[in-house]
């Protein structure tokens, strides 16, 4: 959840860790979900398209990361 007051927003954050074991043989690209998102990657510049909550997820994520960077600078 985002809030704002003033210039700078406010994040609340729930932590949730899961241990999911999986066999030695698969790769590591694979189970850190990396692949998947290759993969979505490489559909989405072949079709020209992309989802557009993916879009504003990936804005919002790039507007955090943007915020973080000058909060620290």
């Amino acid at each position: 959840m985002v809030s704002s007051k003033g210039d700078c927003p406010s994040y609340s954050v729930t932590i949730v860790t899961q241990t999911v074991e999986l066999p030695d043989w698969i790769d590591t690209l694979e189970t850190k979900g990396f692949k998947a998102m290759l993969e979505d990657w490489v559909s989405a510049v072949a079709s020209g398209r992309m989802d557009e909550k993916a879009k504003q997820r990936n804005l919002s994520t790039h507007a955090f990361c943007e915020w973080l960077r000058i909060s620290f600078d």
